[in-house]
């Protein structure tokens, strides 16, 4: 094992090398930036946040709750997940699937991070969300995209080799990985158009060029890189790796899901 470790700091150190040589925005981490600089301007005092899928370790913590005065609530699949949250973590609870949950329009804030890729319709959680917001209320999502490289590896092996691949070449991931995958609608555009027929306003984005799965093991971190490269100059949205964004839910408007259903039960009617 010492042998093996040492192989994968080696083409870590390459690849961290080159990785210098290439203009900054190459190198910044989607999943840290949401949660260090996307998301706390849009946490204030009072708020109601509801975190969908944060399961034990929503982004707000107990601390930040009692310092903010927030209303947090969970949402989240797994009970056992829930359950696991640091005391004090949450002020309610819900054990359901994002994508038949009807919500109570009075969240002023949703955070969603590294989720969606995991929901089979990624449409009917977005219309879960309008229902949960409050009009003005905001999603903030965090998604890694289906057109990178790691997705699409993702979506090709099996799920047991690929957790074994990820014990061998990046343990401090341990945990963290494992769960199906989908990619449905997980690129810019395509997201960005699911949101709006929601009933969603994009309100802020951002497309990140940066992640770790390939950097142990160099001559295909490279060739990663020059897709990823190409990809940028072609369109940067299509191609992210992973991206952010903010989606509002306007102020008594009726999204475009809700009128279709509607004319489809008049005509049912008639």
């Amino acid at each position: 094992m010492g042998i093996l470790s040492s192989f994968i700091a080696s083409q870590r150190y390459l690849s961290k090398a080159f990785d210098s040589l290439l203009p900054g925005h190459f190198r910044v981490d989607g999943h840290l930036t949401f949660r260090r600089a996307f998301a706390p301007p849009h946490i204030r005092t009072d708020m109601e946040v509801w975190d969908v899928g944060g399961g034990k370790v929503p982004l707000i913590d107990a601390a930040m709750k009692r310092i903010h005065r927030i209303h947090s609530v969970g949402l989240d699949i797994s009970a056992e997940e829930l359950a696991a949250a640091e005391p004090g973590t949450y002020d309610e609870t819900f054990v359901a699937d994002i994508t038949n949950f009807v919500g109570r329009g009075s969240a002023d804030l949703i955070i969603c991070q590294a989720v969606l890729e995991h929901v089979r319709d990624t449409a009917a959680a977005l219309r879960a969300f309008e229902t949960i917001l409050k009009p003005g209320g905001l999603a903030i999502v965090f998604v890694p995209a289906r057109n990178s490289w790691f997705a699409r590896l993702n979506l090709l092996l099996p799920e047991k080799f690929k957790l074994r691949l990820l014990a061998i070449f990046h343990r401090e991931w341990d945990g963290a990985q494992g769960f199906p995958s989908y990619y449905n609608h997980c690129t810019g555009p395509d997201f960005t158009k699911l949101s709006r027929e929601s009933g969603l306003d994009i309100v802020e984005e951002q497309f990140f060029h940066e992640s770790g799965y390939f950097c142990v093991a160099f001559p295909v971190h490279v060739l990663w890189r020059l897709w990823v490269i190409l990809g940028f100059k072609l369109n940067p949205a299509r191609w992210a790796e992973t991206f952010c964004m903010a989606l509002r839910k306007p102020p008594n408007v009726v999204p475009e899901w809700t009128t279709s259903h509607k004319k489809t039960d008049e005509a049912i009617l008639a």
